[in-house]
């Protein structure tokens, strides 16, 4: 089985997981195909998109981010105005935990 088809395997398995109720599952099934493709800016942006809906704002963001990177035209969510307001939290408590880096390393 290709890469391709093993990465929309892996989607649509998350759909079913997740429409049946089961998140950790379909969680689960997005891992397993990152770690077979850890670039896809796919399985990335589906993951993202999917700890924005539980909540899970910094993780998102951060999933997000990295799908963009990738590939650039998924960078639309990133001006989704929820998305955003994590952003500048994300990009905030970034620049605090570098600051603490380097005054540990003086």
């Amino acid at each position: 089985m290709t890469w391709h088809a093993k990465l929309f395997v892996r989607l649509i398995g998350f759909q079913m997981e997740k429409r049946l109720g089961y998140r950790k599952r379909g969680r689960k099934l997005l891992q397993m195909g990152l770690r077979s493709s850890p670039r896809s800016p796919v399985l990335l942006q589906a993951w993202g998109l999917h700890e924005l809906q539980e909540g899970n704002g910094l993780m998102a963001y951060g999933l997000l981010s990295s799908s963009a990177k990738y590939n650039p035209q998924n960078a639309k969510v990133l001006k989704w105005k929820a998305v955003q307001e994590i952003g500048r939290t994300w990009h905030a408590l970034r620049a605090r935990a570098l600051r603490r880096r380097a005054g540990s390393e003086t």
